[in-house]
């Protein structure tokens, strides 16, 4: 009977464990809106300018981007335990099946037999007889070739349910975050992070799959200190004053050390450039290449503000607007600190 059913106790199998999976992938898309909150993340950028519009546009466009994010993050809800759940009981159904197959293939080679028993028709009227036919060596084949991919099934559920019980999931936004924790941290990244495992659970999830930056922005919108945290200092040198004209300064990025900013640049799965705009002059610095000359004399430089954006593999991660007028010098060198822009 093994034998003869073995084709539709295989399909049954496969059967169950896409059946077990259907209603949690449905609640989870269901309940939690993920393609609201990927979008939101991942897809828009709340940084992004169009032509024409006016600064205050923009500064309100980011805001509104500011609180979608929040409200989004803050409507996750049951996708730590619906994950948890769904996770065990693929691992509890593929032992399960793996155990009941086993059982009965036990019981079929301890009756092993090429022969059975079968009833023929002749000329000479009904007789029982002996009868072969069964492909069993084919059979076991199958069999076993489907106990490996079952035991995949089983290990890459057991690394999920790992992945999932582990505090900071094998992120790379968990070692930013953990980094900044160390800091004073608001009650409201407190409440919508740290001590929430669905968004911490779902953030860290996207940072495996899409990168670091898209929850990293997310994160850097609602906690202002954070965005503050990834953006560096800003050196201009006097390179040379012998010439008529606007005199050639040196514009160096400077990255405070022990900081986000500097944890971030030594990943080796990150990639940080930045974008320095003072009055009509934009400049583009690497990490790599911190320095860059331009013509501007000082009074361009303390009577403008000064933009300053920062990208991650790609992808802006924090803005900051600081006062010309907040410019000091430091020995020959004019310094324009972080500080926030009233």
């Amino acid at each position: 009977g093994y034998v003869a059913y073995f084709q539709y106790i295989l399909l049954a199998c496969a059967a169950i464990l896409v059946i077990l999976d259907k209603p949690f992938v449905t609640f989870l898309f269901q309940t939690v809106n993920v393609e609201q909150v990927h979008k939101l993340i991942v897809l828009d950028d709340p940084y992004k300018t169009d032509d024409g519009k006016d600064w205050r546009e923009t500064e309100a466009h980011t805001s509104r981007k500011i609180h979608e994010v929040i409200s989004g993050l803050g409507s996750v809800g049951s996708y730590f335990a619906s994950y948890l759940i769904r996770t065990i009981l693929s691992i509890v159904v593929s032992v399960a099946i793996f155990l009941i197959m086993m059982f009965y293939y036990a019981q079929y080679l301890a009756g092993a037999n090429p022969y059975y028993p079968c009833r023929v028709v002749s000329d000479l009227g009904s007789v029982l007889a002996n009868c072969s036919g069964y492909a069993t060596g084919l059979y076991e084949i199958v069999q076993w070739i489907f106990f490996v991919l079952l035991g995949i099934y089983f290990l890459l559920n057991l690394y999920n349910l790992t992945w999932i019980l582990s505090s900071g999931h094998f992120s790379s936004l968990d070692g930013v975050m953990s980094k900044y924790k160390k800091k004073e941290v608001s009650a409201c990244l407190k409440r919508l992070y740290y001590n929430n495992r669905n968004v911490k659970l779902l953030m860290c999830l996207l940072s495996s799959s899409s990168g670091l930056g898209a929850p990293l922005r997310a994160l850097a919108l609602v906690e202002r200190a954070l965005s503050d945290s990834l953006i560096p200092e800003i050196q201009i040198v006097t390179m040379d004053q012998s010439q008529k004209g606007p005199s050639t300064y040196s514009l160096r990025v400077h990255i405070p050390n022990d900081s986000i900013l500097e944890y971030v640049t030594k990943r080796k799965d990150c990639y940080v450039t930045f974008c320095i705009e003072i009055g009509n002059h934009v400049e583009h610095v690497t990490e790599t290449c911190p320095n860059v000359e331009i013509k501007l004399n000082e009074t361009e430089i303390t009577q403008n503000t000064v933009r300053i954006s920062v990208s991650l593999n790609g992808k802006i991660v924090a803005v900051k607007k600081i006062d010309g007028m907040s410019a000091r010098y430091q020995g020959e060198n004019l310094i324009i600190p972080i500080q926030k822009l009233e």
